[in-house]
């Protein structure tokens, strides 16, 4: 999961830009409406940042946890007679 980050990121937040580079570029003057639109998209797209963060700093805690060797210890059952 850890790999994937950069391209949920990237996937997650170029929708969002080319909706207010749109507004922003197409436009002289911006319009209470375009500039609500604006807002709304900045709020989603600081919201997934925030999230897409979190679930980094998660992977990278469960990476430092396992360790390098990535297996569970063996564990020897009890010979049975």
């Amino acid at each position: 999961m850890f790999k994937k980050i950069p391209v949920i990121f990237l996937l997650g937040t170029a929708p969002l830009a080319a909706i207010i580079l749109s507004i922003y570029f197409n436009n002289v003057t911006l319009n209470p409406a375009q500039q609500k639109i604006i807002y709304q998209c900045l709020g989603v797209l600081f919201s997934y940042w925030f999230f897409v963060g979190a679930t980094a700093i998660g992977c990278i805690v469960v990476m430092l946890m396992k360790g390098p060797a990535y297996v569970a210890d063996p564990y020897e059952l009890p010979e049975e007679n």
